[in-house]
């Protein structure tokens, strides 16, 4: 999904840093010995960030544009209903956005790193996916789960652009039959609050695409985040074998981080629907201002209440667990990442 996309990379970007905090802390320290071999020593300046611009040249960025050409409608989260009705420069923005987040979080990662801050580093690529998961969960109306389980090529299988549909049909002697039935199929298709495929999401078109993109997506990560890793831990003067064994650990407290992140974004969905839902129910409500209620006041006061409680409460969660000195995840990332 184009909006969720623009938070994901910046985890990424973070997460190239972090996966290379050795050898970035060895250049850093030799920035001054070899800035005359260097035009710009910067953080700009090495494999490591070429890798991730490679990454998301080859990888990233071709896959959101066969989401987006393919699935219009789930790509921009049901803001648009077919591929003409997409603003093009919207669009371009977003490709060009993904880059320029994904840069962004390396570099803050970076200059963390540098400093010796190298947990703070590490928390950029968890908060990036906690804000990606929060996105995916709760979204501007808490029913982005919802726009996220809904595939409208299962409903409306037809490939040719509505439009041309509706109009080849108006043109044709067979319009007066056929059309109002195509426009009810078509709009039942469209995604409306309420709409969910839940569990059957699974077997979509959309999941089959997205199973089959997790390979190329997941697993250069994995690979070149334990390569990175054991490299970095053996320029260090660690053993190769102590090298591996400590890379994979790494490898696994990354996937631990995400699903941290999915955790508390989940926390904070949940805590801010419940609450959005206590809220609306005991709003004051005038006679004949139901339909309002549904459609202005649930959004204009009772959501931002709900989503502010779940952030409150997500934020102690997180402080206890992950950020306070001690916390369990501070002191497995420590152990893991050497740090």
């Amino acid at each position: 999904m184009l909006q969720v996309d623009l938070l994901w990379v910046y985890a990424i970007g973070a997460m190239f840093a972090t996966a290379a905090a050795k050898q970035l802390k060895r250049l850093e320290a030799e920035k001054e010995r070899i800035k005359d071999v260097l035009m710009w020593p910067s953080p700009f300046g090495n494999v490591y960030f070429a890798l991730l611009l490679l990454y998301l040249s080859v990888i990233f960025i071709p896959e959101a544009v066969w989401l987006t050409w393919n699935f219009p409608q789930w790509e921009t989260m049901h803001v648009w209903s077919s591929l003409e009705e997409i603003p093009t420069h919207l669009v371009t923005l977003f490709m060009a956005g993904d880059v320029v987040l994904a840069v962004l979080g390396y570099w803050v990662a970076y200059k963390l790193i540098a400093r010796g801050k190298e947990y703070l580093a590490h928390l950029q690529w968890i908060a990036g996916y906690f804000a990606f998961f929060l996105v995916l969960l709760h979204g501007w109306d808490g029913l982005a789960w919802q726009r996220f389980t809904w595939d409208s090529t299962v409903v409306f299988p037809l490939k040719m652009p509505a439009s041309t549909v509706m109009l080849l049909l108006v043109m044709s002697e067979a319009a007066a039959t056929f059309y109002p039935t195509l426009v009810s199929w078509w709009l039942y298709s469209l995604w409306v609050p309420g709409k969910t495929m839940a569990a059957s999401f699974a077997a979509s078109n959309i999941a089959v695409t997205l199973y089959a993109m997790a390979a190329p997506t997941i697993v250069p990560l994995l690979i070149g985040g334990y390569i990175t890793l054991r490299d970095g831990h053996v320029k260090t003067g660690m053993s190769e074998a102590e090298a591996a064994s400590l890379s994979l650990k790494g490898l696994l407290t990354y996937l631990l981080g995400v699903l941290v992140a999915f955790v508390l974004a989940g926390v904070t969905t949940t805590v801010s629907n419940l609450v959005t839902g206590i809220t609306w129910y005991f709003w004051p409500v005038k006679a004949g201002e139901i339909v309002a209620l549904t459609s202005t006041t649930a959004t204009s006061i009772p959501l931002p209440v709900g989503f502010a409680v779940g952030i409150i409460v997500t934020a102690a969660i997180t402080y206890f667990t992950t950020i306070r000195e001690g916390s369990v995840v501070r002191k497995t990332f420590a152990k893991n990442f050497k740090l």
